[in-house]
C-alpha cells in the first residue's frame, strides 16, 4: 500500500493551480472588432449631435453666457440674473425642441406611440438633469 502524505497533495494541487494559470494567460485572447457603422447609424448619431449642439448654444444663449468664455464669479451672477420665468419657459421649449429633435434622429417615424414614449422618457431625463433630481422608487414609468 502507497502512504500519501497530505503535504505532497497540496504542494501537487498549487502546482496544478498555477500551471492552469499559466496557461490560461498565455492562450491568445480573440479580440472582437467593433463592427463598423451602417449608414443609418451614422446619420442618427450626426443628426443627435447636429441637435444637442443647437441646444447646447441656444442654452447658453438664455442663460446668457459667452460659451467662449470660461466660468468666473460674474458668470454666476448672470446665471442668477437670468433666472427670470420666461427664461425657465424658454429653456424648458428648448428641452421639449431638444427632445423631440432625438425622438426623430432615432426614430424616423413620427407620431407613433414607440416616439411618445421616447419623447416622454427624453423629458423626464432632462427635468432629472436640470434639478439634479433622482426618480421616486415607487413612481410609475
Amino acid at each position: 500500500m502507497v502512504q500519501v502524505r497530505y503535504g505532497n497533495i497540496a504542494l501537487a494541487a498549487i502546482a496544478f493551480i498555477v500551471a492552469g494559470l499559466v496557461v490560461v494567460h498565455f492562450i491568445p485572447r480573440h479580440k472582437e472588432q467593433p463592427r463598423p457603422q451602417t449608414a443609418k447609424e451614422k446619420a442618427q448619431n450626426e443628426c443627435g449631435v447636429r441637435a444637442y449642439t443647437k441646444y447646447f448654444q441656444d442654452s447658453l444663449a438664455i442663460s446668457g453666457l459667452d460659451k467662449s468664455k470660461p466660468l468666473t464669479a460674474q458668470s454666476g451672477e448672470k446665471l442668477l440674473a437670468a433666472l427670470t420665468v420666461e427664461n425657465i419657459l424658454a429653456k424648458r421649449r428648448l428641452e421639449e425642441q431638444f427632445c423631440l429633435e432625438i425622438v426623430h434622429c432615432n426614430s424616423g417615424i413620427q407620431n407613433t406611440t414607440s416616439e411618445a414614449l421616447s419623447l416622454s422618457s427624453c423629458l423626464k431625463d432632462e427635468a432629472l438633469e436640470e434639478y439634479d433630481a433622482v426618480p421616486r422608487e415607487n413612481a410609475r414609468e
